[in-house]
C-alpha cells in the first residue's frame, strides 16, 4: 500500500520509476538506479539497502511514522509513515518549517519530576536495533541497574514481545503510560522516546535514537526545532500520492549530496 502510494507520487511528479520484486533479490542484482525505495528493513529490505549503499545510491526507507502515526492496518490510510534516507528513524539534518508540526497540534509539557523510572523494551528482531530476545533482556537488565536510586524502576516489555524478561526491576508496567507519574524513560531508540519528550519526561537512550541529539532537559525551542524536522520525515499516504512527500525527500537527497 505505502509503496503503491509512493509510486503514484512519483508519477504525479513525472519521475520515471520501475518496480522490482524484492523477495528474490541478491546483492549481485544491483541495477543502475539513481534512487531506490524499500518498505521497511525487515527481510530483504536491509539486504537491498546495503547493496545499493555500497554503490553510493540513496535508499528511501518507508515504515511506521512517529506522531499521529500508523500503528496497524486500521490506521494505514490516515496515519503518518516515516519516509527517510538509508535508515529507520531518519530526521532531516537541516532546519524545517514548523507548519507540519503546527498542524499536528502537539503541545510540549514542561519537564517534571515523577514517581518512578520506566525501562522500555522494544520488539524482538526490529531492524532499528537488531537485538534478539536475549539481547533485549541483557540491555534492559543493564539499564535497570543504572537507573536504580531514589525511585522505583519498572520494566515495560514491548507489547509485541511481552515474554522478554529483565532482572532487578521493582515491578512490571503495562497498559497506557501515566506520563505524569514517570520521572525518566530508558529506551533503545523506540518511538516511546518521542512520546516521553512531548510529555516532559527525561529520556536516556542509545546513540541510534533519532532524538539522541537532544539534551536531557531540552528547552521548548529545542523541542520545537527538532519536532519540526521530525514532522517533515513523516507523511500520509495521500501526501505520498500527491507528490508532496516525494518533492521533499528528493530535494533532501539533492541537498545532502
Amino acid at each position: 500500500m505505502e509503496v503503491a502510494a509512493f509510486a503514484q507520487g512519483l508519477r504525479a511528479a513525472t519521475l520515471p520509476f520501475k518496480y522490482r520484486n524484492h523477495n528474490p533479490f541478491t546483492p549481485d542484482q544491483v541495477e543502475d538506479f539513481d534512487v531506490v525505495v524499500v518498505s521497511g528493513l525487515r527481510d530483504k529490505g536491509t539486504v537491498i539497502r546495503d547493496a545499493y549503499a555500497k554503490k553510493g545510491k540513496p535508499v528511501i526507507v518507508i515504515d511506521y511514522g512517529y506522531m499521529s502515526r500508523v500503528s496497524g492496518i486500521k490506521t494505514w490510510a490516515t496515519g503518518h509513515w516515516q519516509v527517510g534516507l538509508n535508515r529507520l528513524g531518519w530526521v532531516p539534518p537541516f532546519q524545517c518549517l514548523s507548519d507540519r508540526l503546527d498542524r499536528l497540534g502537539i503541545f510540549f509539557k514542561p519537564q517534571h519530576d515523577g514517581e518512578y523510572v520506566l525501562v522500555c523494551g522494544q520488539h524482538v528482531g526490529d531492524p532499528s536495533h537488531g537485538l534478539d530476545a536475549d539481547g533485549i533482556s541483557a540491555w534492559a537488565t543493564r539499564e535497570i541497574a543504572k537507573a536504580k536510586g531514589a525511585r522505583p524502576v519498572l520494566w515495560r516489555p514491548h507489547p509485541d514481545s511481552p515474554d522478554v524478561n529483565a532482572t532487578g526491576h521493582d515491578g512490571i508496567s503495562s497498559g497506557p503510560i501515566d506520563w505524569a507519574s514517570v520521572h525518566a524513560v530508558h529506551c533503545i531508540n523506540s518511538n516511546v522516546g518521542h512520546e516521553a519528550i512531548i510529555n516532559g519526561v527525561r529520556v536516556i537512550c542509545e546513540p541510534s535514537a533519532p532524538y539522541a541529539e537532544l539534551p536531557m532537559a531540552p528547552s521548548e525551542e529545542q523541542k520545537r526545532v527538532y519536532f519540526s524536522r521530525l514532522a517533515y520525515s513523516q507523511w500520509t499516504l495521500d501526501e505520498m500520492r500527491s507528490g508532496e512527500a516525494i518533492e521533499f525527500i528528493i530535494n533532501a537527497i539533492r541537498r545532502l549530496q
